[in-house]
């Protein structure tokens, strides 16, 4: 299932090394925010941050990013999810386009946000690489 939604997507999957934040940047990034918003709320009960992490990550995926100015809900989904709130309150509506299939629908939502994100991204990226070639230093065979 997951490789038939990257195919409808449009997603080519990479593989990288495990705990070495220069092959994957972002995911340690990612972690250490994550890891970050773990210690702020099981600071005073350090034994019971199991619990919260279902409260942290909805959190993560609720605010979005600083790059790509979308929540990555938004991203993953191509929608916003719904909150508990909604069982008492009404939802936002949302339009319902009846005459188009929903992995049509899906399809279409999939790439517009992917499009999006990579547009968001391309200038982020391109400063994190002047960073780093900046620090690094030339090897030089002699």
């Amino acid at each position: 299932m997951f490789s038939e939604l990257t195919k409808l997507a449009g997603i080519r999957r990479t593989r990288t090394t495990p705990f070495h934040p220069r092959s994957d940047g972002l995911t340690e990034r990612m972690n250490r925010t994550i890891l970050a918003m773990l210690r702020a709320t099981a600071y005073d009960n350090p034994d019971d941050w199991p619990d919260k992490l279902p409260a942290i990550m909805s959190a993560y995926r609720m605010t979005p990013h600083s790059t790509t100015g979308v929540t990555p809900n938004y991203a993953m989904l191509g929608r916003e999810v719904r909150l508990p709130c909604t069982l008492i309150a009404k939802p936002p509506e949302e339009p319902n386009e009846k005459l188009i299939p929903y992995s049509v629908n899906f399809r279409d939502n999939m790439r517009e946000v992917h499009e999006r994100v990579r547009n968001a991204t391309k200038h982020s990226s391109k400063t994190q690489k002047s960073y780093f070639d900046a620090r690094v230093k030339a090897i030089n065979f002699v």
